[in-house]
């Protein structure tokens, strides 16, 4: 009887490895293709219809991908923006055929540079509220970010490198 217990719990262990490592397994191929950190939108005040939204965007995959487009429930019109320089001047201009995020490499939207534009706001923002935002890429694939409410102009805490 006492070989007929071990072989159970042998069996029990055998199969929960098995379990175990088919679910690692499941999730590792099945990652978002993308990471997305630090995510902030511009806190607003009442009748203000635009606000920012700022993140960092990491492409995990092996591949380009393209941020095409953004959908909200807070708005019927997101764009992807982007700051140029035309004639002396800092302007910014909407990015229409999306934004490529190289293999392995990272993407800031930040002011003075790529950011979102959120237009037709259906309500005011507050500071500490989180919206939530659907990333849309080239290959069908979307993901949903969560932005937190914050002070126009209050950016993330970036790591220092120097003492390295």
């Amino acid at each position: 009887m006492g070989q007929h217990n071990n072989n159970n719990k042998i069996a029990s262990v055998v199969t929960l490895f098995i379990v175990l490592v088919t679910s690692l397994y499941h999730h590792l191929s099945y990652a978002d293709p993308v990471s997305v950190m630090h995510a902030r939108i511009n806190a607003t005040i009442p009748g203000m219809p635009v606000t920012g939204v700022y993140f960092d965007l990491r492409n995990d995959s092996d591949t380009v991908l393209s941020l095409t487009s953004v959908t909200s429930k807070v708005s019927n019109h997101i764009e992807i923006h982007e700051h140029v320089m035309t004639n002396g001047l800092m302007k910014m201009q909407e990015v229409s055929e999306g934004i490529n995020i190289a293999s392995r490499d990272t993407v800031h939207f930040e002011p003075g540079g790529y950011h979102l534009m959120v237009m037709n706001l259906q309500k005011p923002i507050k500071e500490g509220e989180f919206v939530e935002l659907t990333l849309h890429f080239s290959d069908g694939t979307s993901q949903l970010i969560r932005a937190k409410g914050s002070k126009p102009g209050q950016s993330h805490p970036k790591h220092s490198h120097s003492g390295h």
